[in-house]
């Protein structure tokens, strides 16, 4: 399934202040720096380096923001359209591999850093693990969807599959999982009552666990 790509950069021993301000001599084409965004998120306790893309007549306005994630990690959390309300799948990853591409690579390569880019695609096998995506799967299979996890066969192959995440100590995003479900098959309604469930068999496995 479609999803949002992110962007990690990874410093070790190297300013991140050199190499943003390396990055902001070097903008191509229709990005530069946000200043203001900047400030804002100063006023708000955090540390950010910001930049705008101006839109064309293939992508719109969109701004971006670089936080520390930890150590001397860096990462874009989101990309931010300024002139509509939401981007979809396909402008926001165009944006960011833009400003990957144009902005971050080339710098990177000349100050020897490493710039990552993640996949626009997600299967059930990244959200949950192999063997929990195989178990996963069996259990959307052959589940009565009507019924969802209420049948005794149904109900055993999904504990299975809570039981195997849980014992992986795997964190499980509840909205990618819910997509999952949808892609194999469940209606929203359903795959989200199942993401309810699975969250309190979870919840309650770790607290019986401590």
């Amino acid at each position: 399934m479609q999803t949002f790509k992110d962007v990690f950069i990874k410093l070790d021993d190297k300013s991140i202040v050199d190499f943003i301000s390396k990055v902001t001599d070097n903008v191509k084409s229709y990005w530069s720096r946000s200043y203001e965004s900047e400030e804002n998120s100063k006023y708000l306790g955090e540390i950010a380096f910001s930049f705008k893309r101006s839109g064309d007549s293939i992508l719109p306005d969109a701004g971006l923001s670089i936080f520390q994630k930890e150590n001397n990690t860096w990462y874009i959390p989101n990309v931010v359209p300024l002139e509509k309300g939401q981007l979809s799948y396909d402008e926001y990853n165009a944006i960011i591999t833009d400003f990957y591409n144009s902005c971050l690579t080339p710098v990177a390569l000349e100050l020897d850093i490493d710039v990552e880019i993640t996949s626009d695609s997600l299967t059930a096998e990244d959200v949950v693990g192999t063997k929990a995506g195989n178990l996963l799967e069996q259990f959307s299979s052959l589940a009565n969807k009507s019924t969802g996890s209420s049948h005794p066969s149904d109900q055993k192959r999904w504990f299975a599959f809570i039981l195997e995440t849980c014992k992986q100590n795997k964190y499980v995003n509840s909205s990618d999982l819910a997509r999952v479900l949808c892609e194999q098959g469940w209606s929203e309604n359903s795959a989200q009552k199942l993401v309810i469930e699975y969250e309190f068999a979870r919840d309650l496995i770790t607290y019986m666990e401590q």
